[in-house]
């Protein structure tokens, strides 16, 4: 990176030129969504990386900031926090990239007016697909039935009770338990609908064992469907959403 004035001096206008020259390319040129080269990546990575050695973020020169999963999200390694986030610096371009402790990788840059719902919910999406299951869920998206959908269809049951927390003789009181066993119920309802309704409790849903013959049987005297799409969920996709819905809660039953 060439000599220049330390980032405090630097107006967010001035900020945005130095971005694009660090860059090398013309955002004129830029009339699609575009995934950058290593080259250009690489000119990101050198700017980010001179910013965390002032102590400073791009947050700090952006006019929008957008972060599309939840800073709860693990990588494949485990432990290390990575964020995937949208920049606007003031130039109607959105700067999306992966952020991690001392690294960062520019994904994409979306010219004004080109970048729609579609494009960011499937982007999103993607993230959960490529993702082992993080140690802890995206709080900001659980009761979203996009987002169940993505998780159940890409991880198997036993990796959700895997990341559950382990907390042995636990003692609850029965309205402790009762209260968790609502929470999970709510969840449920709020990303499926169930024919006939439920009366009662849901027989196994808090149960941490990847298969349960009580919720099973309850599962094939009903139809259960995604609220927000009507498609109805085969009873092998109902154990794992069984199972997502204890991770979702964090419950230690």
């Amino acid at each position: 990176m060439a000599r220049r004035k330390p980032f405090r001096e630097y107006t967010k206008a001035g900020f945005r030129r130095l971005l694009w020259r660090e860059l090398g390319v013309k955002k004129s040129s830029i009339k699609e969504i575009y995934e950058p080269s290593t080259a250009v990546a690489g000119g990101f990575e050198s700017l980010v990386s001179a910013l965390r050695e002032e102590d400073m973020h791009l947050d700090d020169f952006a006019e929008d900031v957008w972060q599309f999963y939840s800073s709860g999200w693990t990588d494949h390694i485990g432990g290390e926090v990575v964020r995937l986030k949208g920049y606007n610096f003031g130039d109607g371009y959105l700067f999306i990239a992966e952020l991690g402790y001392d690294w960062s990788w520019l994904c994409y840059i979306v010219p004004p007016g080109k970048g729609d719902d579609a494009f960011f919910e499937n982007l999103r999406l993607r993230w959960i697909e490529e993702s082992s299951v993080p140690s802890e869920p995206p709080w900001n998206m659980v009761d979203d039935p996009a987002v169940a959908r993505k998780f159940i269809q890409t991880h198997p049951a036993a990796e959700f009770l895997r990341v559950l927390p382990k907390i042995p003789n636990l003692q609850l009181s029965e309205e402790q338990i009762a209260e968790i066993k609502d929470d999970l119920e709510s969840l449920w309802n709020t990303l499926v609908e169930t024919t006939p309704p439920p009366t009662g409790e849901i027989p196994g849903l808090h149960i941490r064992e990847t298969e349960v013959p009580d919720f099973r049987r309850w599962a094939e005297q009903h139809t259960v469907r995604w609220r927000d799409t009507g498609e109805q969920l085969s009873i092998s996709e109902l154990e794992t959403l069984r199972c997502y819905v204890q991770y979702a809660c964090g419950s230690p039953l």
